[in-house]
């Protein structure tokens, strides 16, 4: 064989195993709802939980209460950040940026109750065979949730 024929099979040798490569990339999730390369955090936890299919349906109930408030603190939040913004145009008025804070404050605060309540929540669907993955999760939820997937989409 010369050198041409060679490069050729090299290249398409490589090439394979670069599909293949992003195969396992795409599939890492174990069949879950992949977004971005990363599998959604509600399929992680149902497979993580071993959720069975009663425990699923009220686990989508959670989320869904879940987002519903977190939506409500998250657009306070824009709205006050707006008006603090706004003080930058204005001469004189930085006397209102303290309280401005102090509501956003609030409402962060509000948002991580919240977040604590959804978790007591999804511990308490889990059976008790299922507290000890449950245990497990909660050690991962920093890592899980700092992905960069979830900046705006809080955690189920």
């Amino acid at each position: 064989m010369n050198k041409t024929t060679l490069l050729g099979i090299a290249v398409v040798i490589l090439l394979i195993v670069n599909i293949i490569t992003l195969g396992f990339i795409g599939f890492q999730a174990g069949g879950h709802a992949v977004r971005g390369g990363h599998a959604e955090p509600k399929d992680i936890i149902m497979h993580r939980l071993h959720f069975n299919a009663d425990q699923r349906s009220k686990y989508e109930e959670l989320i869904l209460w879940h987002r519903e408030n977190i939506n409500k603190y998250d657009n306070k939040i824009r709205s006050v950040k707006e008006a603090l913004y706004a003080l930058l145009s204005k001469n004189n008025a930085y006397s209102k940026k303290d309280s401005l804070i102090s509501v956003i404050n609030g409402y962060q605060k509000q948002i991580e109750e919240t977040h604590f309540k959804h978790f007591k929540d999804i511990k308490k669907l889990c059976r008790q065979d299922q507290q000890k993955y449950y245990n497990e999760l909660i050690e991962e939820l920093p890592a899980l949730f700092s992905l960069g997937h979830l900046h705006h989409e809080r955690p189920e």
